[in-house]
């Protein structure tokens, strides 16, 4: 497992062109250009060499933003504007006694974020997530969590919601098995939350953790469960309560095992889809109504040794139903991305016109909108008249029972006023003064 989750990244501008980027077995990262039709166009590396590990964005300019560690302990931050490199060095690390993974980079209200997390070589079971942020060109480093997990793994996933909050589900070992943590911060006092959430019971070890967070702001999380050898996908949704606190569930999924590499989640106008890899086969499970209720997808024999996973950051999916942090994909003569719809629409030529595709494809998104603010309505004055007939029938029920504890007052009233005419010389009689 996670063969594949460091060394690539796919960034698509904002004309539908591609750019892939991959780290060598020099330490030198190569950049890919690919157009609209994922046909190649040129490649160079990038003049810096013995990278450890990056991460890259592209920003609504089209300007493509990098974070790469050296073996040296530089941290360079390196920026693609006007077909040209530029970098500066914003930290130095200690690369001789610690290791360092899983970099991310993310541009949040014009500012960049950089997470990562490192741990010592002597104890590199404990692992420390850190955040640098660039706030009016100053550079400042906080830490997130500290936590017990193993070097071979990735330990953590993030995702981002539309408050600007960030989101982490990271794996640690607890009580001799590794379990899912949730944690996130506050993008207005930028403070972490020190009070991380248990996402499932402790039972059975976990792996390959990933977040997703769609469009309406649901959180979603996926797993492996490691269940006498086999690899179980697992579901999760959170539901925000009160105080800043996440609930979440398990929700039923079709069963899926054997599998073999880290599952993904995206959002495709307002569907969900699950994409995972067991031997042989890449495969899917979809939802139309946020995670609520999961169906099988399709399954296709494959060559796995031949998929790469890669991160994916677009300025090219303006609207807010598509949503991809991930992919997988293959290469032979063209790049293959698997499941992706939206990707096709980039890769579709109608007389050479790119702009066609993309009205075409904004119409299909207006189009799903509607459809969805329709049955949206209808839920509603569904679920309204539904409240309102339970409200009816309660009140229905309320009246009966008054009228029901009237008639057997009434009664009693009655036999009680029959006892006091009848026993004239009772005490009662008396006391009313009734005739005798």
């Amino acid at each position: 497992m996670y063969k594949n989750l460091i060394n690539k990244h796919t960034i698509i501008n904002s004309v539908g062109e591609f750019i892939v980027f991959q780290l060598g077995n020099s330490g030198k990262i190569n950049c890919s250009f690919y157009d609209s039709e994922n046909t190649f166009l040129k490649d160079y590396n990038l003049y810096k060499e013995n990278i450890l590990i990056y991460s890259v964005i592209i920003d609504e300019k089209d300007i493509i933003h990098l974070v790469a560690l050296s073996k040296s302990g530089e941290l360079d931050y390196f920026k693609y504007e006007d077909e040209k490199w530029s970098n500066a060095i914003i930290a130095k690390f200690d690369t001789q006694s610690n290791t360092y993974n899983n970099l991310s980079i993310y541009v949040l209200n014009k500012s960049i974020n950089i997470i990562y997390c490192y741990a010592n070589l002597i104890n590199s079971s404990i692992w420390t997530i850190q955040h640098i942020t660039n706030e009016k060109q100053i550079w400042n480093k906080y830490n997130v969590i500290s936590f017990i997990s193993d070097k071979k793994s990735i330990p953590f996933c993030l995702d981002k919601d539309s408050f600007g909050t960030t989101h982490i589900l990271y794996r640690s070992i607890n009580n001799k098995n590794s379990q899912v943590f949730h944690i996130f911060n506050n993008p207005f006092i930028n403070k972490w939350n020190k009070d991380p959430e248990k996402t499932s019971p402790l039972s059975y070890n976990k792996t390959s953790p990933y977040l997703f967070i769609d469009t309406c702001d649901n959180l979603h999380g996926i797993w492996l469960e490691n269940i006498n050898k086999n690899y179980i996908l697992k579901y999760y949704k959170a539901n925000y309560q009160s105080h800043e606190k996440y609930i979440w569930n398990e929700i039923k999924i079709p069963l899926v095992s054997n599998c073999i590499d880290t599952p993904i989640i995206f959002e495709e106008n307002g569907m969900l889809k699950i994409l995972y890899l067991t031997k042989n086969h890449i495969g899917y499970l979809y939802s139309v109504d946020y995670g609520n209720t999961w169906d099988n997808g399709e399954s296709l024999s494959i060559d796995t040794s031949k998929v790469c996973f890669s991160r994916l950051n677009d300025n090219f999916f303006k609207y807010n139903k598509v949503k991809i942090n991930n992919l997988y994909y293959s290469f032979e003569n063209k790049l293959k991305f698997y499941f992706v719809d939206s990707l096709d629409y980039i890769n579709k030529k109608t007389d050479n016109n790119i702009e066609t595709n993309l009205e075409e494809y904004n119409l299909q998104i207006k189009i799903v909108d509607n459809i969805e603010k329709v049955n949206m309505q209808i839920q509603k004055l569904l679920i309204d008249n539904e409240k309102k007939l339970i409200n009816q029938e309660e009140i229905k029920s309320i009246i009966i029972e008054v009228l029901e504890n009237q008639k057997n007052i009434e009664e009693k009233i009655a036999h009680v006023l029959e006892l006091l005419y009848t026993q004239k010389d009772s005490f009662i009689a008396k006391l009313f003064n009734h005739p005798k």
